[in-house]
């Protein structure tokens, strides 16, 4: 377990405690999305030149009013311990013990064009087949270079069916019937 992971289970036994731990994963997305917005104060906050005093007040005036006690009370001690770098790390790491603990499974769909609601449809029951228990969070990723199909991941699976991966793999065997005819 590194750094990020340690701090996110933390924060996350921490707010399974209060009862509000959905509500910290959504201050954590919010943040997330806000800090990778705007470099700015993303670099500000980083900086080991700004006096930590300001950094602290900066923040308070930003985000105090929008985000739950407990996920201001971290940050500010992510910012005291110089933390703050590893956040999108540890937001991270909070949504896979969130999702787990959830029993959510976090499915990515990369398509050449936006998938069919049909056909998303069609995919959860496939693998609900596979998790009964778990209920489905769909990421869907646009691609171009796939040409066509779809692949999917989820945990550790990866389940490509995508016509670049056909056409490598037809390639491939072109190739292999070609080299052996000629020896």
């Amino acid at each position: 377990m590194n750094v990020a992971q340690r701090y996110a289970k933390s924060l996350l036994d921490l707010a399974m405690e209060q009862g509000i731990s959905d509500l910290v994963y959504h201050d954590l997305l919010l943040i997330n999305k806000i800090l990778s917005e705007n470099s700015d104060l993303r670099i500000v906050l980083q900086s080991p030149v700004i006096r930590q005093d300001k950094k602290e007040k900066l923040f308070s005036n930003i985000f105090s009013e929008y985000i739950q006690p407990l996920t201001f009370k971290f940050l500010n001690l992510l910012l005291r311990k110089s933390r703050i770098v590893i956040f999108q790390d540890i937001a991270y790491a909070y949504e896979e013990l969130f999702n787990e603990a959830n029993n959510i499974l976090n499915v990515t769909i990369t398509t050449a064009q936006p998938f069919d609601d049909q056909l998303l449809k069609k995919l959860e029951s496939k693998i609900n087949n596979f998790f009964p228990n778990k209920s489905m969070k769909f990421r869907e990723n646009i691609d171009k270079e796939i040409l066509g199909g779809f692949i999917v991941n989820f945990y550790d699976y990866m389940i490509d069916k995508s016509l670049r991966t056909k056409f490598i793999q037809a390639r491939k065997q072109i190739m292999r019937k070609e080299y052996e005819k000629k020896y």
